[in-house]
């Protein structure tokens, strides 16, 4: 019932607080960190907001980056991996890339 009351009211700080509070007594800190970051978006002077965060990042429910990962996918190659040296910046630019140092 609060959820629907979220879903109707997006912008409603306290209301995201205190559904925050109620994933947390149930133990569910992913959700609960969802509310939390928005509460943080919408009113970032809300003196309850960091003991409730503290609960979230205290908990045992971590972030889950190999469910992250799966969502995004091939969206985008990150711009710091190099599976090859024609990728490499200096190869981009036309400069030959060899292992062996100039002397």
């Amino acid at each position: 019932m609060i959820g629907q009351s979220v879903a109707a009211s997006p912008d409603n700080a306290a209301l995201r607080m205190h559904l925050a509070g109620l994933l947390l007594d149930a133990g569910r800190a992913a959700e609960a960190r969802v509310h939390l970051a928005e509460v943080r978006r919408l009113d970032p002077a809300d003196a309850a907001l960091p003991a409730l965060e503290e609960r979230a990042a205290a908990s045992g429910d971590a972030f889950d980056w190999a469910d992250a990962e799966a969502q995004i996918g091939d969206m985008a190659r990150p711009a710091f991996v190099q599976n090859s040296s024609s990728d490499s910046p200096a190869a981009a630019a036309g400069a030959s890339v060899s292992e062996e140092p100039e002397t």
